[in-house]
């Protein structure tokens, strides 16, 4: 079993159709966009992802220090919620919940620094890594049901891969343990 990600690029955005792929059956599960922009000094990043049946999405925008990659803001919006954050030395947000109705403010403390999520997603999947590199940093997930905010994204070993497609062929990669 694996995840495929098929790309058409729709500058400035991209534009990929994601697959479940066994053996060489193909399904297809949802289409994701994303672009990353840059202003004033902060990175800017969208993503949207939607299921094949267009009844389930979520939007997100990172904007985080294009120098740091420190958070500045988050936002997102699912079909069963809608989050607001502001980042400095307390993190000041809402949290809607579409199911219940109900509005939360929030006023987080967060132990360290971190990448949000959103971004640190997007950046795993995009760094150009070397054989044998190894490394960890802090994440931050916001989810309403639980205090755990940041953890420790760990790179434990990057190999050398050759993905063969059946339908594009070889792909140089490389496979990275977390």
């Amino acid at each position: 079993m694996v995840l495929k990600l098929t790309h058409r690029s729709l500058s400035p955005k991209n534009h990929y159709t994601v697959y479940y792929v066994k053996d060489t059956s193909w399904t297809k599960k949802g289409t994701m966009t994303y672009d990353i922009n840059y202003d004033a000094n902060q990175l800017i990043y969208n993503y949207k992802y939607t299921d094949k049946s267009n009844e389930w999405s979520v939007s997100r925008t990172s904007i985080a220090d294009a120098k740091t990659l420190k958070s500045i803001s988050y936002q997102s919006e699912s079909s069963n919620s809608k989050l607001n954050l502001e980042f400095g030395n307390t993190i000041k947000g809402n949290y809607y919940s579409k199911k219940t109705k109900k509005n939360k403010i929030l006023n987080l403390k967060t132990p360290s620094s971190f990448i949000d999520f959103n971004l640190a997603d997007n950046m795993m999947t995009t760094l150009p890594l070397t054989v044998g590199y190894k490394g960890t940093f802090s994440q931050f997930y916001y989810d309403d049901n639980t205090d755990t905010l940041v953890s420790n994204y760990r790179i434990k070993e990057v190999k050398s891969y050759a993905y063969r497609s059946p339908k594009t062929g070889n792909h140089d990669t490389w496979l990275a343990r977390y």
